[in-house]
């Protein structure tokens, strides 16, 4: 990639999540929230005279929430088509281009760099990229997504990240990471159960590449792991594959938006053996859980929920991940 444009655009905070979404299906290179013009939570009382130390130091205001906008920053390459694709979205949308620049290929990936720092969480777990310092004595996940979707800092990565080491003992033989990204999830499983052959599916082409590459940094092999990229991650059609061959996943793991996992349920039912466990995230609370739950309806059994929450005080939404069985 010689050259990139940045978009900038300003839109509900409420609907970020969901147009981030959309976008990354344009084959965007990356997004930037600039910081809200307003704070979405009000300090609580006793709390006004001081800097909040915590998030539980604030309370949400819902109305605020409803009425506050992002500034969202696009950069996408250098392609008509691209540009042409985006600016369909915004509109379709009602979303305005404020403005639009070229940049230089270095001037993004500092940019990048400047914001991607790296996260602690859970029991001494920590991931983030190779260029900044690790904390110590903790197990480390290192994730350069580089043209692949993950920097491994949200809350939903968190949850299953936890999620699979508190179940290391368990006996997954077949895992299948669905929307792998840059391979986050897929890692984390591999380190888990090594013994486990690994699936890793998206529909962005990129994936081929930075996946290994991810592999690569942790010092994990790729022996075991099978990547499906661009046409032949079609959920549908690996369902159908595997309708005939009667090989399943005793593990899935999926870390989507919650409407598009609706969607996939039919398919991902199929994929699943009869005891295994689907691991799913990236529902947000709300529309979203409705739409999601309601496709679970006789088919999946919820059999725990958790939720998290960003820290940052100006983070508008509530996360869950689910363990499900058919």
């Amino acid at each position: 990639m010689e050259k990139a444009i940045s978009i900038l655009t300003v839109l509900p905070t409420s609907r970020v999540d969901e147009i981030s979404y959309h976008l990354w299906e344009q084959g965007i290179l990356g997004l930037q929230e600039l910081p809200p013009e307003d704070e979405l939570y009000l300090p609580q009382k006793g709390t006004e005279f001081r800097e909040p130390q915590r998030v539980d130091d604030w309370t949400k205001d819902e109305l605020l929430i409803e009425s506050t906008t992002t500034r969202l920053k696009i950069f996408i390459p250098e392609s008509e088509e691209t540009f042409a694709a985006v600016k369909s979205l915004l509109d379709l949308h009602a979303l305005p281009l404020l403005e639009s620049e070229e940049i230089l290929p270095a001037h993004y990936i500092e940019e990048y760099k400047k914001r991607v720092r790296g996260k602690s969480f859970g029991p001494d777990l920590w991931i983030g990229p190779p260029w900044v310092n690790k904390t110590p004595n903790a197990t480390h996940f290192i994730i350069d997504p580089g043209m692949a979707f993950g920097t491994g800092e949200h809350p939903t990565t968190q949850m299953i990240t936890e999620w699979l080491i508190e179940n290391s003992s368990r006996d997954f033989k077949n895992i299948i990471d669905i929307g792998a990204g840059s391979g986050i999830l897929s890692i984390v499983a591999n380190r888990v159960y090594p013994a486990a052959q690994i699936t890793a599916t998206d529909l962005d082409l990129n994936c081929q590449e930075e996946i290994p590459k991810n592999f690569a940094h942790n010092q994990l092999s790729t022996q075991k792991l099978t990547l499906l990229c661009g046409e032949s991650a079609d959920l549908k059609e690996i369902s159908e594959d595997i309708s005939n061959s009667g090989k399943t996943y005793d593990l899935i793991l999926s870390n989507i938006y919650g409407e598009v996992l609706a969607q996939l349920s039919p398919s991902i039912k199929k994929l699943l053996s009869p005891n295994g466990t689907w691991v799913a995230t990236g529902v947000l609370d709300g529309p979203a859980r409705q739409v999601f739950e309601s496709a679970l309806e006789n088919n999946f059994v919820i059999k725990k929920t958790y939720n998290r929450r960003d820290e940052s005080p100006n983070d508008a939404h509530l996360w869950l991940c689910y363990e499900l069985t058919k």
